[in-house]
């Protein structure tokens, strides 16, 4: 924070605090994030299992403050034996939300249902995202292009059309 003696008095008195300058590189920083949905560890399932089961979370640190989030994601599966790490990441862009982690979970899981070829079973605790893909399961294909995050609902959509027979 700045010396208050340095601050105007209207500051002072009042108790506004100008934006940090490293707001700046911060949002930066965010832009510069690379996109990790794709990159998956290795993990080794149990033959016998009908079913390759994910389980997939997004999180957002300070969700309320609007400078200060970051949001990130993750899925696991379980192997037959224990759950196994597959991919995280930190979610690209100024915009960091909850919801934008979830939908980057679901992106990466489905990108990694293509790369299994089996059946996959997907595991949320986020009502939208959940609900959007049962629709898409279901044969609905309700409108989310003028839907906040629109850009990440789109990607997620054109993945689940790829992961559609195993999912």
């Amino acid at each position: 924070l700045p010396d208050v003696a340095q601050l105007t008095q209207s500051t002072a008195c009042h108790g506004w605090l100008p934006r940090s300058p490293d707001l700046i590189n911060l949002r930066r920083l965010f832009l510069n994030i690379p996109d990790t949905t794709g990159k998956h560890l290795p993990c080794t399932l149990a033959n016998e299992l009908l079913y390759t089961d994910i389980f997939l979370d997004g999180s957002c640190a300070f969700p309320t403050e609007a400078d200060l989030r970051v949001a990130s994601w993750a899925f696991v599966v379980w192997t037959g034996q224990f759950f196994q790490l597959v991919a995280s990441g930190v979610v690209p862009g100024w915009r960091q939300t909850s919801l934008r982690a979830e939908i980057s979970a679901a992106i990466s899981a489905m990108k990694f249902c293509v790369d299994q070829c089996k059946p996959c079973r997907l595991w949320f605790d986020n009502e939208s995202v959940q609900t959007m893909i049962q629709q898409w399961i279901e044969g609905f294909d309700p409108p989310y292009q003028h839907k906040q995050d629109a850009d990440l609902w789109h990607q997620l959509h054109c993945q689940f059309q790829h992961a559609r027979p195993f999912v």
